[in-house]
């Protein structure tokens, strides 16, 4: 394998300030060009497609300029540098101006799943075809990955899967349903937890599975919104054969692989990731800051006059707050590497920011006036892109789990406090009632 990373294990770690040197030179370069006819609009009609497409340039492009997956391992694509060579370049983004933020924004957001939640899953479960060829893809921009885990019947209650994967030979066999997907409609490929033993209990019948999006049998319907645009999908599988070798981690061993990506999910949400490199705005909006698209500050400098000391106050109690969600990402993740806080920790992050998200959305819908109501096709109004931000703020705030769900994490799992009470943890699946069950199960 050639060294075109130049760093990591085959060949000495670039130091902090030429690794700057070269993003700044590469946006200077690149920029331009791929911001030409702008961000495609979020959530109005169906801009997804487009959207994905060009987050697909702007990573391959980082991949061929030597800036891709910074702290991934050489071997698998990435450069096996720092956080801190990372953040050097979300800074150059940011002192490049509005054009790179938006980019970089966008890539944040559609690249967050992949690389910021199923790469570092895959590094620490995949084989090591599994992570050359994988990982190496989302870092090259080649695919989009999904996470199919929400059922239609299954609430909060993740490990009560009943999507079914049957062995067949050298193949699983799936049927059933997912909902609440995130950008499957413009994915290449998802992982997805299945049951594959009804004999043991709930979480020990689990597995998790590579999936190609294209697969026969597999059908993807976008869920309409409010905002227009589709951020959701419900799937369904009709003998969808996925090979044996596509289990991620080891058949059985489908909850801990889960539970390790609902980590990476809220770290990377709630601004602690070590792995994912563009949430340039990262902060205590989470999702929804960034679906808003304009923050507060910029937005009451467009917007405010003399006499909007009250609008100018709350713009800088969200400053304040985005702020202080930075510090507590950087100390909790800190705190989680040299072990004095769990992996659980990260759900602080999520709740912190799914909270702080929302009060973020109220003041920038606030400060923008009627342009977050009602504005031109063009969407050149100030705050045409808070609009549509706020009417998904809640789908944000739930992502990776309720308020409820981070809180019960954190009192059980970083507090230790007694777990709450569950009448089938030791029962066999087969046995337990469910609100829907396949044909061959006992209900």
């Amino acid at each position: 394998m050639s060294d075109d990373s130049g760093s990591g294990a085959l060949g000495p770690m670039e130091d902090l300030e030429s690794f700057r040197a070269r993003a700044k030179a590469w946006l200077a370069d690149q920029v331009p060009g791929l911001a030409a006819g702008g961000v495609p609009a979020m959530g109005e009609g169906d801009g997804g497609q487009e959207r994905a497409a060009l987050a697909k340039r702007i990573q391959a492009a980082l991949y061929e300029g030597r800036l891709a997956g910074p702290t991934f391992p050489v071997e698998y694509g990435g450069l096996g540098l720092t956080v801190a060579h990372r953040d050097a370049f979300n800074d150059e983004v940011r002192s490049y101006g509005a054009d790179a933020v938006d980019l970089f924004n966008l890539v944040g957001g559609l690249w967050g799943l992949s690389i910021g939640m199923i790469a570092p899953t895959m590094l620490e479960f995949g084989t090591e075809e599994q992570k050359h060829t994988h990982i190496g893809g989302m870092l090259r921009g080649e695919t989009l990955w999904a996470q199919m885990l929400s059922e239609p019947t299954g609430g909060s209650d993740l490990a009560g899967a009943i999507t079914r994967a049957d062995l067949d030979g050298d193949v699983y066999v799936v049927n059933g349903s997912k909902v609440w997907t995130s950008q499957a409609d413009f994915s290449d490929m998802a992982v997805m937890l299945a049951r594959t033993n009804w004999d043991v209990p709930k979480h020990a019948g689990l597995s998790m599975l590579i999936v190609d999006l294209t697969s026969p049998g597999l059908e993807i319907i976008p869920l309409r919104l409010s905002s227009g645009g589709t951020g959701f999908c419900q799937e369904f599988m009709t003998d969808v054969a996925v090979p044996k070798t596509n289990v991620l981690g080891t058949p059985g061993d489908g909850w801990n692989v889960a539970s390790r990506l609902l980590v990476h999910e809220r770290n990377t949400v709630g601004g602690g990731s070590t792995f994912h490199t563009m949430f340039v705005g990262r902060g205590s909006g989470g999702g929804t800051r960034r679906n808003a698209g304009v923050g507060s500050v910029g937005l009451a400098r467009k917007v405010a006059g003399p006499g909007d000391a009250d609008l100018v106050q709350d713009a800088m109690k969200d400053h304040v707050t985005n702020t202080v969600s930075g510090h507590l990402a950087a100390r909790v993740v800190e705190a989680m590497a040299i072990g004095a806080l769990p992996p659980a920790a990260g759900s602080m992050l999520r709740l912190f920011g799914s909270m702080a998200g929302i009060t973020s959305s109220d003041i920038t819908m606030e400060i923008a006036g009627t342009s977050a109501v009602a504005w031109p096709s063009d969407g050149s109004a100030p705050g045409s892109a808070v609009g549509v931000g706020y009417l998904g703020r809640q789908g944000g705030a739930m992502a990776s789990g309720t308020a409820e769900i981070q809180r019960n994490i954190i009192s059980e799992r970083v507090l230790g406090l007694p777990r709450e009470p569950a009448q089938d943890r030791d029962v066999a699946f087969k046995d337990v009632r469910t609100n829907t069950m396949p044909s061959g199960t006992a209900g």
